[in-house]
């Protein structure tokens, strides 16, 4: 996208706008996640309750800061931003900022650092982490590229975004920081 492009998005994103978007993984529905009236939209365009949370992608380790606990040893921080063979999700603790509509029904919130070109830009043009979740409805398969996208959710999303891949096409795996523990393997 042109730089014009990516600011006019990420001033979207800042007022309340719903994208669906590719990440290093598969393709998401996304939105700033202190707009709760936007992630709102999300959950009612997935079909999704609260209480399950939502994902942060971010490049930008300082971006989660208001999100995640600031008990963070270096070693846990070192993993967060340690290079692997595929993406990994991570649950860490939340901190007390962190909104109900992003963690669920957990005193967890699920990040992943990333360095997919688009979503490295809008945050960085945002300031902020974005949400991700699989674009799809409860129960179907996410988009795999724009064209799906705009034959899916073009009435009820602001922008599709195009001129990028999408990862791996498969959904990350989710890992708690603390302990290890695998709570979603590689799909």
């Amino acid at each position: 996208m042109f730089p014009w492009a990516i600011k006019r998005l990420g001033n979207a994103i800042l007022q309340g706008a719903v994208i669906v978007y590719p990440t290093d993984t598969i393709w998401g529905l996304g939105c700033h996640p202190q707009l709760a009236h936007s992630v709102s939209r999300i959950l009612s365009i997935k079909q999704r309750p609260v209480e399950k949370g939502l994902i942060l992608l971010c490049s930008n380790l300082d971006y989660f800061a208001p999100y995640i606990s600031d008990q963070l040893s270096a070693e846990q921080t070192n993993r967060l931003t340690q290079k692997t063979g595929h993406p990994i999700t991570w649950l860490i603790p939340a901190s007390t900022h962190c909104p109900d509509w992003i963690r669920g029904h957990s005193s967890y919130v699920a990040i992943r650092v990333t360095s997919h070109p688009f979503v490295s830009t809008i945050c960085q043009q945002i300031q902020s982490p974005i949400v991700s979740t699989s674009a799809n409805r409860a129960g179907c398969a996410p988009v795999r590229n724009s064209w799906q996208a705009r034959r899916k959710f073009i009435d009820q999303v602001d922008s599709i975004v195009c001129g990028y891949d999408s990862g791996t096409m498969r959904a990350s795996e989710i890992k708690s920081l603390e302990s290890g523990q695998i709570f979603r393997a590689r799909h």
